[in-house]
């Protein structure tokens, strides 16, 4: 992976706890009495590939890839199965 990518992908050097308490969005839905977990997080694909989530403004697009990557985290997968091959 190039350098320059790295401070955006702070998940690959820390764990899923660690990603979970620096994360602003996930930092706030924890802090909510209740946390709707979409039925969409048991649809998200196991396999590598490209895939498009659209969707209007503030619906939590965005938060429910985050919980999907906290998920991953958490079940021990490999940090950097989904990343890009290294850098030659």
């Amino acid at each position: 992976m190039d350098i320059r990518f790295l401070p955006h992908n702070a998940h690959l050097a820390t764990g899923a706890a660690e990603f979970a308490a620096r994360d602003p969005h996930l930092r706030r839905l924890a802090g909510q009495p209740l946390v709707y977990n979409s039925p969409l997080l048991e649809r998200l694909p196991g396999r590598e590939g490209i895939f498009t989530i659209t969707g209007g403004r503030q619906i939590g697009k965005t938060t429910l890839l985050k919980q999907w990557m906290a998920r991953l985290l958490h079940q021990a997968t490999s940090r950097h199965r989904y990343s890009s091959s290294p850098a030659n």
